[in-house]
């Protein structure tokens, strides 16, 4: 059997059954879209942090104070604004690290210092 056979145009197997699923997985896609107006992406994020946080609060883990999420919060999106305008890292490498380095940064602080944030 050579190449010519693999490649011809009346073939039915899993190439064409292949282009039917990906054609009905974008029209589902894109009316998700429409309705909602997020993509899968969104969606799928949402309901894995959903099922972290029923699993931490059955666990007994608590929230922290709002006040301490906050700075978290505003220290990760301005070390974040700083690594991007800095060029030190990549756009979607320094979001990660300003995360990061925030958590760190406000770990040590309500470890080590008396004072709340």
């Amino acid at each position: 059997m050579g190449l010519e056979a693999l490649a011809s145009p009346g073939r039915t197997d899993g190439a064409l059954a292949d282009l039917s699923l990906r054609g009905w997985r974008t029209a589902r896609t894109r009316a998700a879209e429409q309705i909602l107006g997020v993509g899968d992406g969104v969606l799928i994020g949402l309901a894995t942090g959903l099922l972290i946080w029923v699993a931490m609060w059955r666990a007994g883990v608590r929230p922290r104070p709002a006040r301490e999420s906050l700075a978290y919060v505003g220290l990760a999106l301005a070390l974040y604004l700083v690594f991007r305008q800095s060029g030190l890292f990549a756009p979607s490498t320094s979001i990660v690290v300003a995360f990061l380095a925030a958590a760190i940064v406000l770990g040590i602080w309500t470890r080590f210092w008396r004072r709340p944030i």
